[in-house]
């Protein structure tokens, strides 16, 4: 792995993955501020170990989602939610417009659960 692009690109040419090959990955380091840190999920490289705001509604995302906060009591904004390829993504879900309790992650995307 090298950085690239002045420092903002990580950049690994040799991955491992759970079948035993070997496949490039790049992060862009700014998607993983401190305290997290990047890791290698199966080929994916993913940021681990940010810590998500006290007070989040309940639900299984919090399982698989990172980084997350409510802001203005209304907007649930996620920054690392895992899909099933392993990649992360944003995600944001307007809580008023969700008529449940429980919030879960579908494929990377923040979803009521109804």
């Amino acid at each position: 792995c090298m950085l690239t692009d002045g420092g903002a690109l990580l950049k690994c040419t040799d991955c491992g993955r759970a079948d035993g090959g070997r496949v490039p990955a790049a992060m862009h380091v700014s998607r993983c501020p401190p305290p997290g840190a990047i890791d290698n999920n199966n080929g994916v490289l993913q940021c681990k170990g940010l810590e998500n705001q006290p007070g989040l509604p309940s639900g299984g995302f919090s399982d698989s989602c990172s980084g997350c906060t409510v802001t203005a009591g209304e907007l649930l904004t996620c920054t690392h939610c895992s899909s099933a390829d392993g990649s992360q993504h944003d995600s944001s879900l307007d809580l008023s417009t969700c008529h449940s309790q429980s919030i879960d992650n579908h494929n990377g995307q923040l979803m009521c659960n109804n």
